[in-house]
């Protein structure tokens, strides 16, 4: 009976020290948007250089003409949801023009919960009382009445 109750302790520590567990749970949510700006503002526009270019006449007489070369930068910023939303262009050419501007953006928001779950005791020690029937070893017959025992349990399967 002492070996009995020596290794159901120290079973019952074991089952003590391992008696919780991690469950992580990893929910990635990916918005997908598209942004229109149709009317485009322009902030700066400046000649960087001019092009010599030759061009006829109606007569047929060619003359040198100077054409400038325009750098207009295109600028906005919106707010959308939370989200600050930024662009820049910038378009050169003869008198250059933004007539409307599209893209997309992704945003990925990784959620991870941690969550540490207490896993039921296999290993309990109890009191127990009441009235019993048995076969009693020493005088060879069976006997009966009142008693009190402490004991050791170990649940198989634990209610969920």
């Amino acid at each position: 009976m002492l070996l009995a109750w020596t290794s159901g302790f120290y079973i019952g520590e074991l089952s003590e020290k391992q008696n919780t567990e991690t469950v992580t749970d990893t929910v990635t949510v990916v918005t997908d948007d598209t942004i229109h700006s149709l009317q485009p503002v322009e902030v700066v526009r400046y000649v960087y250089r001019t092009k010599v270019d030759t061009l006829r006449t109606t007569d047929s007489v060619l003359v040198a003409v100077e054409i400038p070369i325009e750098t207009a930068q295109f600028t906005d910023t919106s707010i959308k949801n939370t989200d600050t939303i930024c662009y820049n262009a910038f378009v050169s050419g003869y008198q250059p023009m933004l007539d409307s501007i599209h893209f997309s953006y992704s945003k990925h928001e990784t959620t991870i919960t941690n969550t540490i779950v207490q896993k039921p005791k296999r290993w309990h020690w109890g009191i127990t009382g009441g009235y019993f029937v048995g076969y009693d070893i020493s005088h060879r017959q069976m006997s009966n009445g009142l008693g009190v025992c402490l004991g050791m349990t170990y649940t198989f399967k634990s209610p969920k």
